[in-house]
């Protein structure tokens, strides 16, 4: 197991350090006097640039659960989407999606008809949605829905792991069944599209299982077993820009810790040095942050809740400006559930990354963020290689790679891979099928089918006029 985070900083002066490090001013996003818990908000980029909804669970007694919602670019109050006396609505999750009056689709479970079950609803604007869409013809206990813009939704029916296509508008694709990726005793899945993890209970551990997807067959791998023994909790999975790890908290002896697995290597790390400390929910994010740290996607951010100063409080490792960790809550409260947001403007390529987390106030538990300003290179260098605007992960590498990069436009768009001295090596073609980031598998070989040479490798993107470039290294 290897370290990935030796050492612990935490200085005395750390209020000026978060200062510094461009953080804005705390907010509570809800009110302090209902249970709010569970916020999600859209990733990737804004459709409508007037617009940033926030929706998250409000727990109106013991018997309802309520969606509401939150424009966070205006000053209007926050009004409940879904809510039914002795139903509960949980587990929202937001695509934005401008389509006619369509301004995003909220996806959720409810237990509305008796068994658990995951819906749908078009928010239409105005404190309007839709009549809820069964995601399922006939469900039979279905929870944790995700999905991701390649169209790939991973769910759990029962203590069962599934998978198949899935369209954001317009359902589950024909001749596409579904897949069982592991059977009997699965709770909680994540998943990004390129993998999939989900706790196991096996007697008094609770294991961490992970299959990777197979961009040459189609499907996901066969799963593989990332951790095997002790309490293994509360995975996440990037999305988006968000990089390549596999976290979760483990205990060890009587302290909770941080670990993580890189993919698609999927070997465990640890990640972090806090000894007589608790530390649990981990987030991560790899962002780009402009003039302070120029490049593209170069500095990384790992969010997570801990008890180092008594109550539990949300701390950051700004790997950019400050090798250490800095305190983001710290108001003498519990502070948990931390969540990573990445946001983006079509022009001029800003956006916000924003970090959420739940406050005890009283008994309750109230919403707050707070974001930091990332862009898209650095505005006064403009040469290839400071932007990198184009992603390889891993990098290096040395079987294959996944190219990411940014789309402001749907359509198609064609990705050529040159050697060192400039040869073509292969070319691959894709289509957007909305604006965001995209993802291309490169396996290392040749058009021809044949594996490439160690060496340096630059790659573009060409998307109607518009190029992009980069670069990567593959090993031996």
């Amino acid at each position: 197991m290897k370290k990935i985070i030796l050492s612990l900083f935490i200085l005395p002066g750390w209020l000026s350090a978060l200062a510094q490090s461009g953080w804005s001013d705390p907010v509570a996003i809800t009110d302090s006097f209902h249970m709010n818990r569970n916020v999600c908000l859209p990733t990737g980029w804004l459709i409508n640039s007037d617009s940033l909804h926030a929706v998250w669970e409000v727990a109106v007694d013991s018997f309802t659960t309520a969606v509401w919602c939150r424009n966070l670019k205006t000053t209007a109050a926050p009004f409940p989407l879904l809510e039914t006396a002795g139903v509960h609505y949980r587990n929202p999750l937001i695509v934005e999606w401008l389509a006619g009056d369509t301004v995003f689709y909220l996806y959720y479970e409810t237990n509305e008809a008796g068994n658990w079950d995951i819906s749908y609803v078009a928010y239409l604007g105005n404190a309007t949605v839709s009549p809820p869409v069964p995601v399922f013809a006939t469900p039979a206990d279905e929870t944790c829905f995700t999905w991701n813009e390649n169209g790939r939704a991973v769910w759990q029916r029962a203590d069962d792991i599934l998978y198949r296509k899935y369209v954001i508008p317009g359902g589950f694709v024909p001749g596409y069944p579904e897949e069982v990726l592991d059977q009997g005793g699965c709770r909680n899945p994540v998943s990004n599209g390129e993998v999939a993890a989900w706790e196991k209970p096996a007697g008094n551990d609770v294991q961490v299982w992970a299959c990777l997807y197979n961009y040459t067959t189609g499907h996901f791998a066969s799963p593989v077993q990332v951790a095997d023994t002790g309490e293994n909790l509360n995975l996440f999975l990037g999305t988006g820009m968000a990089g390549p790890y596999l976290l979760w908290q483990t205990l060890e002896g009587i302290f909770w810790r941080l670990r993580g697995s890189y993919v698609p290597a999927l070997e465990q790390l640890i990640l972090d040095d806090f000894p007589g400390t608790n530390n649990i929910q981990p987030v991560f994010a790899v962002v780009p942050l402009g003039d302070l740290c120029p490049g593209y996607f170069q500095p990384s951010m790992l969010s997570f809740a801990s008890d180092l100063s008594g109550n539990y409080e949300i701390y950051a490792y700004e790997e950019c400006w400050y090798p250490f960790y800095v305190n983001l809550s710290g108001y003498g409260n519990d502070d948990l559930h931390p969540q990573l947001f990445e946001v983006w403007n079509y022009e001029p390529y800003h956006g916000n990354l924003i970090l959420t987390w739940e406050s005890n106030r009283n008994g309750y538990w109230q919403i707050w963020m707070r974001d930091l300003d990332i862009y898209l290179g650095n505005p006064e260098n403009k040469s290839p290689e400071s932007r990198r605007e184009i992603r390889a992960v891993p990098n290096p590498f040395t079987s294959g790679t996944s190219l990411e990069f940014l789309s402001d436009s749907k359509g198609y768009y064609t990705v050529t891979i040159l050697s060192g001295s400039g040869q073509l090596v292969r070319s691959l073609q894709g289509v957007a099928a909305r604006p965001g980031i995209q993802h291309v598998q490169w396996d290392g070989q040749g058009d021809r089918g044949v594996p490439c040479p160690a060496g340096y490798y630059s790659v573009q993107v060409q998307m109607g006029n518009r190029v992009l470039q980069g670069g990567m290294i593959r090993q031996k």
